[in-house]
């Protein structure tokens, strides 16, 4: 009795998968396109339009005045010429432009002037690694 319960859905399945689909004349049949029409799908060459040109804007640079720089700031230096941190003071340079001399790094300008290293490399247009050069004066304000 049991194998007649699974039998049966077995079978009905099986019949139902193997009738077949056969159109009737009422089923819409789209008709031919006739020749030298256009279909939706398709485009003649000649109605493409080119798209514009993008415009772009010229970027300008904008140049400041820079005020003259000061040199006689004075840097506590150790022997082999690094700056001595113990002995100057966060900020404490307050110019506009500061001229790097020997041993100075990127680290200690913006220490000295009191802003953040990428500021004053996004200022004088400095790429990582900051490589600085004796005599180069970088912008800080």
């Amino acid at each position: 009795m049991k194998k007649s319960f699974l039998l049966f859905p077995i079978m009905a399945l099986t019949l139902t998968a193997c009738t077949t689909y056969a159109p009737t004349i009422e089923d819409d049949i789209p008709p031919p396109a006739e020749v030298g029409t256009v279909s939706g799908g398709w485009q003649n060459t000649d109605t493409i339009e080119q798209p514009a040109p993008p415009v772009y804007q010229q970027e300008i640079p904008v140049s400041r005045p820079v005020s003259q720089v000061n040199n006689t700031f004075n840097i506590p230096r150790d022997a082999n010429g690094k700056p001595d941190y113990s002995q100057i003071a966060k900020g404490s340079y307050t110019g506009d432009a500061y001229t790097v001399q020997k041993g100075d790094t990127l680290f200690f300008v913006s220490y000295l002037a009191g802003k953040d290293k990428e500021e004053i490399a996004r200022l004088n247009n400095l790429t990582y690694p900051y490589t600085l050069s004796i005599g180069q004066v970088l912008i800080l304000k």
